[in-house]
């Protein structure tokens, strides 16, 4: 008896128990349900119609979009202004470059024929870089400024190519004339002119004669005819400039040796077919305004025997713009003098 009042009493005690965890577990539903209408929402504890519910524990968190890329923006460059004829540098040129994309990188090179003389790449935003005129040679350049993106790949719509072509020397001239420049030309000379200039080439020779234009001619060679007059035996200067496609200028001044003139031969103090009994004093003179080749008298005597002779004539002496001598004729009988001249140029002068 005693045995199954115990055992009733741990079977009520167990369905208390029973019943009061069950009641607890309705009034939390029933508080969290009122908790979340106070929030404004919701929970939907049934299950859908064929789909699974579950907790959600494990499950990774939807991934945040990324951030678009900023656009790749093109590099700025700015270059010395070309200071020459036709866009040609006759003053070494400056190039700047600056980097102003986030993204990307910028990169340059400058080339002449196959070899890079200068070349670097700009990756911060804002970094510049500057090509010295000391970069540049004589001739043909080129300058090539690109942008890559982050995988290296070349973005085309930012690319530049510029030329430039610089001369800073001034051409050089060859100037000749028949015989050469120490040789003494008759009433004009024929100076031949060729000049050269290994970068734009030449433009245009002109030459002038004692300050005077003796011609203009296109290109590198030109033939002038230089007219003037050498006075004390000093030339006729001349001056021929050239002027290359840059702009750049040389002159070269020679002198040229031209004579418009013959010398002039006397001889003074008797006259032809003169007859006198006296003695007489003979003047050999010869005069020129630039320089004598070559004078010279002779004198012969025929007495009164009909016996025929050659008199020495005595040395000359230089006088203004020329020479004389003087001979003593003293003796009877027939004289026949002469003098003559030759100057440089060729020209010839006699008096008998």
């Amino acid at each position: 008896m005693g045995n199954t009042m115990k055992r009733i009493m741990l079977l009520f005690f167990v369905l208390v128990l029973i019943y009061i965890q069950q009641a607890t577990v309705i009034i939390y539903a029933e508080n969290a349900e009122k908790s979340m209408d106070a929030e404004g929402g919701t929970e939907n504890t049934e299950k859908p119609e064929g789909e699974d519910i579950t907790s959600g524990e494990g499950e990774e968190d939807d991934e945040e979009p990324e951030e678009p890329k900023p656009e790749i923006k093109s590099f700025l460059t700015e270059f010395s202004k070309a200071d020459g004829k036709e866009g040609i540098y006759v003053t070494k040129p400056e190039v700047w470059i600056r980097h102003v994309s986030e993204r990307g990188v910028t990169r340059y090179q400058l080339v002449k024929e196959t070899k890079i003389l200068t070349q670097g790449i700009l990756e911060q935003e804002g970094q510049e870089a500057m090509i010295a005129g000391e970069s540049f040679g004589e001739g043909e350049h080129k300058l090539e400024v690109w942008m890559e993106d982050e995988e290296g790949q070349t973005v085309k719509e930012f690319a530049l190519q510029e030329t430039f072509l610089v001369d800073t020397q001034a051409p050089e001239i060859r100037m000749e004339v028949p015989g050469g420049f120490d040789a003494w030309h008759k009433e004009c000379a024929i100076l031949n002119v060729d000049a050269s200039d290994g970068v734009s080439g030449v433009r245009k020779l002109i030459c002038y004669a004692n300050g005077q234009c003796m011609g203009e001619a296109k290109g590198n060679k030109g033939k002038f005819e230089i007219k003037g007059t050498s006075f004390s035996g000093k030339g006729v200067e001349v001056q021929v400039t050239a002027e290359d496609r840059a702009g750049n200028q040389s002159s070269r001044v020679k002198s040229v040796y031209i004579d418009n003139k013959a010398p002039r031969a006397e001889i003074n103090g008797v006259e032809d077919y003169m007859i006198t009994s006296e003695p007489l004093s003979v003047v050999y003179e010869v005069q020129e305004e630039n320089i004598l080749s070559e004078c010279s008298a002779f004198a012969e005597w025929q007495n009164v025997q009909g016996k025929q002779s050659v008199l020495p004539v005595p040395e000359w002496e230089n006088i203004k713009d020329g020479k004389r001598t003087v001979q003593r004729l003293t003796e009877d009988g027939i004289y026949r003098l002469k003098v003559s001249a030759v100057d440089k140029a060729g020209y010839q002068a006699e008096q008998n």
